[in-house]
């Protein structure tokens, strides 16, 4: 059972109480019953104690407990996030995932919103679940709220997405946006990083370099011919695309690309040995 909130009336007045409900289990053991008593209070900082200690696995059970019997407390909106957090530290990523987009629902304050939902997006990401991914950053996106490097960081993360979903489409488009949100911001204000924009401009090359491997050789000559010809302008393209990332000075992203370009060489080489003779 559950305890509502009472009211006490004193000569002239109400006064209003408005009490924590607590719930009551009874569980049968043996002859008779054993019976719990718990609130959303208790169970919260329960389970906010064994998080703080480092002991998230500790933490899930009243954190969930709390979900199952108080699902409209209070406590509700920062008990699916804490708990998203002590998923995602125990590698439970689609349900991390799940409890972020929870979370990015019952708060109020537009900043945990956004929050929240870039945690499920990276969340769904590293749960291979490629199109959740791009739904919950579909759904960053299209808000007006965001700062340029938010903007910048979802904006890619949603063109990376759809690349991992394999619909080269809708990755282009996406990640063509993020360099064109930067053309028209970086003569505005100083970027903190190139990060996320260098991941796009790799990942627009990454997308040439999948067509140039999947691109096959095949008889007779005369189709063999128009096959390498098409095989090595997509090469071209890809090679292009990952020296561009270079320019953009980002150290990480342009190690990587620089090793893709000596790799579409030997891509290229292999392609040429395989070919039908």
């Amino acid at each position: 059972t559950t305890t509502a909130p009472t009211a006490r009336k004193s000569p002239g007045r109400t006064v209003k109480m408005t009490m924590e409900p607590i719930q009551i289990v009874a569980t049968k053991a043996g002859q008779g019953y054993r019976t719990e008593a718990f609130s959303a209070e208790e169970l919260f900082f329960r389970g906010f104690k064994a998080q703080k200690k480092g002991q998230c696995k500790a933490a899930l059970a009243p954190y969930r407990r709390l979900l199952k019997f108080f699902a409209k407390s209070p406590f509700g909106a920062a008990t699916h996030y804490n708990l998203a957090l002590c998923l995602q530290r125990v590698n439970r990523f689609a349900e991390a995932a799940k409890h972020f987009a929870a979370a990015a629902g019952a708060v109020a304050k537009p900043a945990e919103q956004i929050l929240a939902l870039g945690a499920a997006g990276v969340n769904y990401a590293e749960a291979k679940q490629w199109r959740k991914s791009a739904q919950q950053f579909a759904t960053l996106v299209a808000r007006k709220d965001l700062t340029n490097p938010q903007r910048l960081e979802a904006q890619t993360r949603l063109g990376f997405a759809w690349f991992k979903a394999g619909n080269f489409s809708k990755a282009m488009s996406n990640l063509r946006e993020t360099l064109a949100i930067y053309r028209k911001v970086r003569q505005l204000e100083r970027l903190p990083t190139l990060f996320y924009v260098s991941m796009a401009q790799y990942y627009i090359a990454a997308t040439y370099h999948a067509k140039f491997t999947e691109s096959p050789i095949r008889l007779p000559v005369q189709r063999m011919m128009q096959d390498m010809e098409e095989k090595a302008t997509w090469m071209y393209k890809a090679q292009k695309g990952y020296w561009r990332v270079v320019k953009l000075k980002n150290h990480f992203w342009a190690m990587a690309a620089v090793f893709q370009v000596g790799n579409c060489y030997w891509e290229y080489r292999k392609a040429m040995l395989a070919a039908p003779i």
